[in-house]
């Protein structure tokens, strides 16, 4: 069934988990792509890697970056702007410590693009 939209889904080769919700892991809209929120999960597996040290969280999201941006024939280099989600801002300062600055500058080759803050909000 083909949908009349102004988007398309950018999808993961078979041999790859599926998203773990109902999302595509990217879309294409008017020549730019958008990527869905990419967290420390192995892409064959599908099995978390939150339990591991900030580093290696970092390098598997920057991991499964690459691997969506790949199925859009992109590369990190085409990467324009990034957001940063956190359950707590007290978490920044670990987001920010040198070993995992280095990951994030390196998965950019050392030209980072833009980044922004967001701190989820819990309401009772």
């Amino acid at each position: 069934m083909t949908e009349d939209r102004s988007w398309t889904p950018i999808e993961l080769s078979p041999e790859h988990a599926p998203p773990a919700g109902a999302f595509s892991p990217a879309v294409e809209a008017a020549g730019l792509v958008f990527v869905s929120g990419q967290v420390p999960r192995d892409p064959v597996s599908g099995q978390w890697v939150k339990d591991r040290p900030l580093e290696e969280q970092a390098r598997r999201v920057f991991s499964n970056l690459a691997l969506t941006l790949g199925a859009a024939g992109l590369e990190l280099r085409d990467v324009a702007s990034v957001s940063v989600f956190l359950a707590d801002i007290s978490h920044w300062g670990a987001v920010n410590k040198p070993s995992v600055r280095k990951v994030h500058f390196r998965g950019f080759q050392h030209i980072p693009p833009s980044r922004g803050l967001s701190q989820q909000v819990n309401r009772k």
